[in-house]
């Protein structure tokens, strides 16, 4: 069942067995309201310029100031990714996406008139076969770092593939959506792909400080900088979108470890409370997994969840698997708040 299927089956299962352990929760801003920043939405009359915000996150991510022009500001990973694909489309550059972490990639893909190719990470990521053809034109593979929903950041195994990839070609690129990177600052594999000077790496204020849709960062290579900065340019965040930006980032710098230690606690209750077949079949061992992580992937589908431990989880053909059939088990319930 896709993910609008899973949302109509697990209304059905909570209401015909309320006992049930409900590991289907995936509204994160529901389950973490009380963590999210309060922001005034009003236009101040101070002025809030973006090369000051590209600074601010320069400096609390560990990149030079000096790099402000390549980091293009945004209106969230989402946004970065529609301006990314228009371009892309324009060039009739290809694609990569992964086919079973974010349906939404797809369909901003296919607004923007791209078809891309897709590659599996369920149960584990299967990257792009390394191959020194040239297309004749550029090569673009997004990666999501953590992965989700496996919950672990890129394997050194998948880095060095990764940097054989893109020395094939001078016109192969990284686009790394860190949106799920909690950390400050971002996961060392992020930096070590960044190094490459191949890779945008995209980074927002949705899941670190509960404000989706309002304030990010796309920092491009600057081989890529006047590619992109237009587009970012003429279709900035509002000024309302900017000043919630800087409370975020400067009045509120300590919210992303509050809300990944929340999530850390939410994450050892789910754990206590499943039987050990269903532990033992996780994809990721627990030392993988990255702080902050609420999604487990077992491999048990789930019908037999449901059947033998009153355990309701997410199928992975909710997230676009097609391959593999086990489970994804969340820790958002309420039940399951500390």
């Amino acid at each position: 069942m896709n993910f609008q299927e899973f949302q109509t089956w697990r209304q059905t299962c909570l209401r015909q067995q309320p006992t049930l352990l409900d590991c289907g929760e995936t509204n994160l801003y529901h389950a973490l309201v009380q963590w999210q920043v309060q922001a005034n939405e009003d236009v101040e009359n101070t002025a809030i310029y973006r090369c000051d915000l590209a600074r601010a996150w320069l400096s609390r991510y560990g990149w030079p100031e000096a790099r402000s022009r390549q980091a293009l500001v945004c209106r969230g990973v989402r946004h970065a990714l529609r301006l990314i694909f228009q371009q892309l489309a324009c060039n009739e550059a290809t694609l990569w996406l992964p086919g079973d972490v974010y349906p939404v990639y797809a369909s901003i893909a296919s607004t923007c008139g791209l078809r891309p190719n897709h590659y599996p990470t369920l149960p584990a990521p299967v990257l792009p076969a390394l191959t020194s053809s040239d297309l004749g034109h550029a090569e673009f593979l997004l990666i999501c770092n953590p992965w989700k929903p496996l919950g672990r950041c890129l394997a050194q195994s998948e880095c060095s593939h990764l940097k054989q990839w893109l020395q094939q070609s001078t016109r192969r690129f990284l686009v790394l959506d860190c949106v799920y990177d909690l950390g400050t600052p971002l996961h060392e594999t992020t930096r070590e792909m960044e190094a490459t000077g191949k890779a945008i790496v995209l980074h927002s204020l949705t899941k670190a400080w509960l404000w989706p849709e309002t304030f990010g960062v796309a920092l491009v290579p600057d081989q890529l900088q006047s590619k992109f900065e237009k587009s970012f340019w003429d279709d900035a965040p509002s000024s309302t979108q900017l000043h919630i930006g800087q409370t975020c980032l400067l009045k509120a710098p300590d919210r992303p470890r509050e809300i990944a230690d929340s999530l850390e606690r939410r994450s050892t209750s789910l754990k206590e409370r499943l039987p050990a077949s269903v532990l033992n079949a996780c994809i990721t061992p627990d030392a993988d997994l990255a702080h902050g992580t609420y999604m487990l992937a077992v491999d048990i589908d789930a019908p037999t969840l449901l059947a033998r431990h009153e355990i309701l989880a997410l199928p992975a053909s909710a997230y676009g698997a097609t391959a593999w059939h086990g489970s994804i088990l969340t820790s958002l319930s309420s039940a399951l708040n500390c």
